[in-house]
């Protein structure tokens, strides 16, 4: 029955060339047409369906205390919103981290508005500081990365003309939503002398010494090596549990910088004190993308620590270029061994 129709088809093409040919080019023209309208990208827009929410309470006593009186509100709250079938949170002293996963195919700008609605409904304590709300997207990847040199300007002076000339006029393009500089020497300003009126100053009288004077307790100071709330979950999301420096092996930094520019977000939530107490494998497997953005005294002190490795960012370079060589390697074919000509028996 199909060879009969497909026979019938092709006579009549045959007998009537001109509809063939005119159905032909009526079917270019639709093809034309709708390849100017399709939405070609090399990564496309896709959003993933959660929002991160992050809440910082310096005052809490204790993480139970900022469980019950900011974290468990503020998870009752994004319950509530439709669409959402799941809330996480972390909770320690001082920070909470909650993660709310939505449906498929929500509209994720439209989720973080009913998400800051429900939020501020809940009555937070005195002197938290406001949530914030975070939605990724591929979208959000930087498009460009440039480094910016001058063998003239000192490295202040080099800033000082990027943040004045340089971003005010990428900003000023409509297709341009954030730009960012990292890097650069930063000096506070220098504050004028104030000038003293001429008074006459009178010595107060001596006070009584006490008898016994208590020794002030010094104030605890911050460990190096402990790495920052935000990275610490950020790890916790991806399944590695770290909380210090020497927790960052140099597998879990070649897991890392598989992520591309993802792992420069991450890493720029390291303060340069961990970057200093980086085992010096690890820091000559730090990515060439984020050292770039470090100031170049910092730079000098990674690349002296990890001299034995190749200098910072040494191992990931050469690792890079040994994966391009294999793949260039694996891409060209071999070539056929050479056969001699045997000669015909008479």
């Amino acid at each position: 029955m199909l060879s009969s129709l497909f026979d019938r088809i092709t006579r009549a093409s045959l007998r009537l060339n001109w509809i063939t040919i005119v159905l032909a080019l009526l079917l270019i023209g639709v093809g034309v047409l709708a390849a100017g309208d399709l939405n070609q990208e090399l990564v496309p827009s896709i959003e993933f369906p959660q929002t991160i929410v992050i809440a910082q309470w310096p005052d809490a006593e204790d993480a139970q205390m900022f469980l019950d009186e900011v974290t468990i509100p503020m998870e009752e709250a994004i319950a509530d919103i439709d669409g959402v079938v799941n809330v996480e949170s972390t909770t320690n002293s001082g920070f909470a981290f909650i993660i709310i996963r939505n449906e498929f195919g929500l509209n994720q700008d439209r989720l973080v508005e009913h998400v800051e609605e429900a939020l501020d409904e809940v009555d937070y304590p005195e002197g938290m500081d406001a949530p914030q709300i975070l939605n990724f997207s591929l979208s959000d990847l930087p498009i460009v990365t440039a480094s910016v040199s001058s063998p003239s300007l000192t490295l202040s002076e080099l800033k000082a003309v990027v943040q004045d000339e340089l971003i005010p006029s990428l900003e000023a393009l409509d297709e341009v939503s954030q730009v960012t500089v990292g890097g650069g020497q930063e000096l506070p300003d220098e504050t004028e002398p104030q000038e003293v009126a001429d008074v006459e100053v009178t010595e107060p009288e001596p006070t009584p010494e006490p008898a016994a004077t208590a020794e002030p307790t010094p104030e605890p100071t911050a460990d190096p090596a402990a790495l920052p709330d935000a990275l610490i979950a950020a790890f916790a999301q991806g399944g590695q549990e770290v909380s210090t420096v020497a927790d960052i092996t140099p597998e879990l930094m070649r897991l890392l910088t598989g992520f591309g520019p993802i792992a420069d977000q991450a890493l720029v939530l390291m303060t340069p004190a961990n970057l200093r107490l980086l085992d010096p494998e690890v820091i000559a497997l730090l990515p060439s993308s984020f050292v770039d953005t470090l100031d170049d005294e910092l730079q000098a002190e990674l690349d002296a620590l990890a001299a034995d490795y190749g200098g910072v960012a040494g191992l990931y370079e050469a690792e890079l270029a040994a994966a391009e060589a294999e793949a260039e390697a694996e891409a060209v074919p071999a070539d056929l061994p050479a056969v001699e000509p045997q000669p015909l028996p008479e």
